[in-house]
């Protein structure tokens, strides 16, 4: 059981850095709560509360959306520029987490900096190629996001690290965009799989398109193999079939999580396959 001892108000990321290395991996960053105050890690001593440290806003240049680290889920649902994004892509993903009272206090970063399969985010800002601004000791760095699921991120953000803000590309705005998830109720955080697909498309044919598989496999998986598919061709249900079943097979080993891992593989190509069509405009969202 941890005893808190210390508990301070950054005003900013550079200062919760140095608050963060102060105490020398006592110390942890507070943003929403709502998975922190379940799980205190061991040994914790001192919490940096980011409530103050300016990082919760959302912005738009020529060149990205950027959203703070420290914007709630309502403040997505709340925003113009959100609910029209890549077709309502991100709106989509804060509107289905768990409930109100939790999109109030649960926060951008938060979903982000500790990855669990079954977070919305991780699947939507890797399908709309975002990245990552970090701050650590004495330089602060951009990266995609891809790499917050893997170390040393997964280890060092939230407790020597923190995430400042994320980046997507201003020209996913007008993108079609499709988030899909699978669980036992509207409201379970305990997702069996979530798909986001993000295509760019002109009379029927695909441009690009990056299709990313959470929930049913370790951490938010990208699947190029069905842009390798649809790459230059006119979408028909019978190459998004084909499309998602390559995908599926890309994204490794299935998880037990939630539901069993051969339900997932089976499913896996539907769900897929479903998101694209819908992305194209040719199914139901």
């Amino acid at each position: 059981m941890s005893k808190i001892t210390s508990y301070t108000r950054p005003a900013g990321a550079k200062e919760a850095v140095g608050v963060l290395a102060r105490f020398k991996g006592r110390a942890v960053i507070f943003g929403g709560g709502t998975g922190l105050v379940k799980s205190l890690p061991s040994g914790v001593t001192a919490v940096a509360d980011l409530k103050y440290a300016g990082l919760s806003y959302i912005k738009r240049d020529s060149k990205f959306l950027t959203i703070g680290a420290c914007t709630t889920f309502t403040d997505l649902l709340q925003s113009p520029v959100i609910r029209n994004w890549a077709g309502g892509l991100v709106y989509e993903a804060a509107y289905r987490i768990s409930s109100h009272l939790i999109r109030n206090m649960g926060t951008l970063g938060g979903n982000m900096v500790r990855p669990y399969p079954f977070n919305h985010f991780p699947v939507v800002l890797a399908a709309l190629n975002a990245s990552a601004v970090v701050a650590r000791p004495g330089k602060t760095e951009t990266v995609p996001v891809e790499k917050l699921f893997e170390k040393p991120y997964a280890e060092e953000l939230g407790r020597k690290w923190v995430l400042v803000e994320f980046k997507i590309p201003a020209g996913t705005e007008k993108f079609s965009g499709v988030f899909d998830k699978v669980a036992k109720t509207e409201s379970s955080w305990e997702n069996i799989m979530l798909c986001a697909a993000v295509l760019e498309h002109k009379g029927g044919v695909c441009r690009s398109l990056r299709v990313a598989l959470g929930a049913a496999v370790a951490k938010a998986t990208v699947l190029p193999a069905a842009e390798a598919v649809l790459a230059g061709k006119k979408i028909t249900a019978e190459l998004a079939c084909e499309a998602g079943g390559k995908a599926a097979a890309q994204a490794g080993q299935f998880n037990s999580l939630s539901a069993p891992a051969q339900y997932k593989k089976e499913i896996a190509p539907v769900v897929i396959r479903r998101c694209i069509l819908a992305a194209a405009g040719q199914g139901a969202r």
